[in-house]
């Protein structure tokens, strides 16, 4: 066989192994309490009555990962040695190693630990300040409520459901839309489509920023990279997840959709995030956030958010992502063509578009990954 065709047989292998194991770990759904809104409800009427107290989460009994951790470290021993390609699996089979660890320690002492493995808090502190700029702008404007469009609501044109579903038939998308009650957020991009929680209460604004963050920043890379001939774009770089987040809410703001409100919102959870991440209980954090003028039931929710599985807090990722995203395009504007294309962090892009520059055409975020000539990489 020769040196190309090993190579490409070898990053195929790769691949495989990396999807199978995201799935397999499914990190974030097994932070997920199985009590979560019975504890919500609870902690909720306690503290009404004045007597607050920290939820009693319960949790899925933790998988024995050992095996796929043992197959992703052979996996990253072997790449580590190879080329720029190679070091970046090599690189992402590192990143789900650890998820893997913290995905058996959910509900456990160590997994905080393990958590600020993979979401550390920013070094520097220009970031908190944002958010606590940010969350001071105000509370959630009082007339949310006024002429909100239920989430799930598909005889109205403007509900959250009705414009997702309207954006992926526009676009003949081939995914499905489905409704789920215990999502700890509005809506959420799964390998198979849209998630949205039902009965939340959006105005027709609100509901087109959280569509377009899904489907453009989210669903659109994912499917883009179906289609890729390096699977690095379908199973993602390391980082990838961190940076398609920071790529979404640049979307938002390239849309106009990034005012006050969603400015609050970001920074009360960044804030939040940092408390947990540093060592905070829920309880605590729900003071915290109340003492930033964060409503009562409001400061429960995200707290129960950034405290899932113990304390995983990956929202600490999501403003230095914003932040790492848009410098980067303002630099190098062709790098927004590799993160539309799949799910790439800026470094990996970075590095693909210096070694295998052909892969993605720099024209805009619709170019498609596409299949170069002969290359040792590009046969997967």
């Amino acid at each position: 066989m020769s040196a190309g065709l090993a190579g490409s047989a070898r990053l195929a292998r790769a691949a495989a192994v990396l999807g199978l194991a995201e799935r397999s770990i499914a990190l974030v759904d097994r932070c997920r309490p199985l009590n979560a809104a019975a504890e919500a409800r609870r902690v909720s009427e306690l503290w009404a009555q004045g007597r607050p107290t920290n939820p009693a989460w319960v949790y899925a009994p933790p998988p024995d990962l050992g095996q796929l951790r043992s197959e992703l470290e052979r996996l990253r021993s072997e790449l580590a040695r190879g080329d720029a390609v190679e070091a970046l699996y090599a690189a992402r089979a590192r990143e789900l190693e650890l998820e893997a660890r913290i995905a058996e320690a959910v509900g456990v002492p160590r997994f905080k630990q393990l958590a600020r493995e993979r979401y550390p808090l920013p070094v520097a502190g220009a970031v908190r300040e944002r958010a606590r700029a940010w969350t001071a702008l105000g509370p959630r404007p009082a007339e949310r409520a006024e002429g909100a469009i239920r989430s799930d609501d598909r005889a109205h044109p403007e509900s959250l459901l009705s414009q997702v579903l309207a954006a992926v038939a526009a676009r003949r998308l081939p995914i499905s839309v489905m409704l789920r009650d215990d999502l700890q957020s509005v809506a959420a991009t799964t390998t198979d489509g849209v998630l949205i929680k039902p009965g939340v209460l959006l105005r027709a604004r609100e509901a087109h920023r959280i569509a377009l963050h899904e489907v453009e920043g989210h669903v659109l890379p994912r499917l883009r990279a179906r289609s890729a001939p390096l699977g690095l774009f379908r199973v993602a770089s390391a980082g990838a997840a961190d940076d398609e987040e920071g790529r979404a809410l640049a979307i938002e703001r390239r849309a106009g959709l990034f005012g006050r409100e969603r400015q609050v919102e970001l920074g009360r959870r960044h804030l939040a995030a940092s408390a947990a991440a540093e060592g905070a209980d829920w309880l605590e954090t729900v003071r915290i956030l109340i003492d930033c003028g964060t409503p009562d039931a409001l400061a429960m929710e995200i707290a129960q958010r950034v405290q899932r599985g113990g304390g995983l807090a990956r929202e600490v990722v999501y403003l230095p992502a914003l932040e790492r995203v848009e410098q980067a395009f303002e630099r190098e504007p062709e790098l927004d063509a590799w993160l539309a294309a799949g799910r790439l962090s800026i470094e990996a892009a970075r590095i693909l578009k210096r070694v295998m520059p052909e892969l993605v055409s720099a024209a805009g975020p619709d170019a498609r990954p596409r299949r170069p000539a002969s290359r040792a990489h590009q046969r997967e």
